[in-house]
């Protein structure tokens, strides 16, 4: 078959141009590292390396939601136990103390009210702790408040929401009374100044200081016992322990064994909180010898209202107690003739100190195809024993306290079994979060296995082998001269270099 001049440089172009294909794609290859630079290159491979991406892209996913999943389980059991495994520490930490004060406190006949009433202000201050590590927070998600994570989840402090009211509102006196709880003290009757109160602010003063500055009536019977006159006309010393504070001016009543009073000493001075003698000097109030005999006497005063702050919130007032620790609550008769006006009538509305806000919802997190973790627990579940009040964590601390300020060895001794209980509680709860956090563990080992499988199979399917990549490069430049050299030679051929 004869081979035309014509055909000759067609065949030398093409391979001219094969050849610069090849050492361009070699080239792109180099600089993008990856075999494929088009769908035509090799389908089944891109299909391959295509899957892959996708398969890294979830598997990615689901390491970081099991990274948001380790952080909130681990903030939870840090908070719950501590951070160190071998010492107790957080929630239960907080409940060992209160454990070791109710023990130590259960005792009779060792330690009398006024240790008591120290302690009583210790276990405020672990219930305070306690309230703070339920409102532990992760970038501002609170990790106790269940499906409410933007909600401090326990109230710190006791305290009555009202309803919405409006001013001006006026206080007659025909509606100027409120009948008033404060820490789970005696109610207590506000008086109210008459008078038209213009704007929040002013209904703020007025209602904050009525209940900071009232003196309660008295006649309110907070303490007693018996004494004994051993010889008529001896002095003696009446002893009584008192769970709260008391103003001046109270007084103390002294009856014979028939009941009646033969004695009224009055012009109490100001009493604190715990044990308290007051002496009688033996006679009656005709100044006469009391025979001998055992009498009964008792005392009367007005406890002192402990303060609370007012605020305005939007369209209702809020009345906080001030008290530290799980006593601090503040109740308000709905019956009383200004609770209307003010938007107190709602008893629902009154929280106590670690009152539970949140809610029951759980989050979870997809950690592996069809697989979820629960990453959260509710405060109401840990810290009020989910709905088991011989279980809850604030019931028992501030029962403990109540306990321990009124004296009642038989109450502590109660609230000591209640910790007890909560604290086996916690302890589970614990040992659920860590279930949990040894399973993301397991999963996230896992899933980097796993990676690792598939990006190497990505890059079997895609990744270029660069030492080869530029050997191939430099045998095709050197093949592309070979071939640029002969076809300058042939193709420079004219009719005379054949006519020779």
């Amino acid at each position: 078959m004869r081979v035309s001049d014509q055909m000759f440089n067609s065949v030398i172009l093409s391979q001219l141009q094969r050849q610069n294909a090849t050492l361009l794609s070699l080239q792109e290859q180099i600089s993008s590292g990856r075999k494929l630079t088009s769908l035509s290159d090799d389908p089944s491979s891109l299909g391959v390396m295509l899957s892959a991406n996708n398969t890294l892209s979830a598997t990615n996913q689901q390491l970081k939601n099991i990274g948001e999943a380790k952080t909130f389980l681990s903030a939870a059991e840090t908070a719950i136990a501590g951070p160190a495994v071998d010492t107790e520490g957080g929630v239960l930490g907080a409940l060992g103390r209160a454990r070791d004060i109710a023990i130590k406190m259960s005792s009779s006949g060792i330690y009398g009210a006024a240790d008591r009433l120290n302690e009583a202000k210790n276990v405020g201050q672990i219930f305070d702790e306690l309230v703070g590590l339920a409102n532990t927070s992760i970038n501002g998600r609170f990790i106790f408040a269940g499906g409410a994570a933007t909600t401090t989840p326990f109230s710190s402090r006791g305290a009555h929401y009202g309803l919405p009211i409006t001013t001006p509102l006026e206080i007659t006196a025909a509606s100027n009374t409120l009948m008033l709880t404060l820490n789970g003290g005696v109610q207590t009757a506000i008086s109210l100044p008459v008078g038209i109160y213009a704007t929040p602010a002013a209904v703020i003063q007025m209602v904050q200081e009525a209940i900071n500055n009232t003196v309660p009536g008295g006649g309110t019977q907070v303490s007693g016992g018996d004494v004994t006159i051993a010889t008529s006309g001896n002095s003696a010393n009446l002893q009584y322990s008192l769970g709260q504070d008391l103003r001046s001016g109270g007084q103390v009543e002294i009856l014979n064994s028939m009941g009646k009073v033969v004695r009224t000493i009055f012009g109490l001075g100001f009493q604190g909180a715990g044990l308290q003698t007051v002496q009688w000097d033996g006679k009656d109030d005709v100044g006469g010898a009391a025979p001998v005999g055992t009498y009964t006497f008792r005392v009367f005063g007005s406890p002192v209202v402990g303060e609370v702050s007012v605020v305005f919130d939007t369209d209702h007032l809020v009345i906080t107690s001030n008290e530290v620790g799980g006593i601090s609550s503040v109740v308000i008769d709905p019956a009383s003739s200004a609770a209307g006006i003010l938007g107190l009538t709602d008893p629902d509305r009154s929280l106590a100190a670690g009152s539970y806000l949140g809610d029951d919802n759980l989050t979870s997190v997809l950690i592996g195809p069809g697989s979820t973790v629960t990453t959260n627990i509710s405060g109401d579940t840990v810290f009020d024993g989910g709905g088991d009040p011989t279980r809850s964590v604030m019931g028992a601390v501030s029962a403990l306290q109540a306990a321990l300020m009124a004296n009642d060895t038989v109450a502590i001794q109660a609230a000591l079994d209640n910790i007890n209980t909560a604290r086996e509680h916690v302890i589970d709860q614990v040992a659920l979060i860590g279930a949990r956090l040894e399973r993301v563990g397991a999963t996230e080992e896992n899933l980097k296995d796993f990676k690792l499988v598939v990006e190497r199979q990505r890059s079997e399917s895609g990744d270029v082998d660069i030492t080869k990549l530029i050997s191939d490069l430099a045998f095709q430049e050197s093949t592309l001269n070979a071939t640029r050299q002969v076809a300058a030679m042939i193709l420079s051929k004219t009719l005379l270099d054949f006519i020779q």
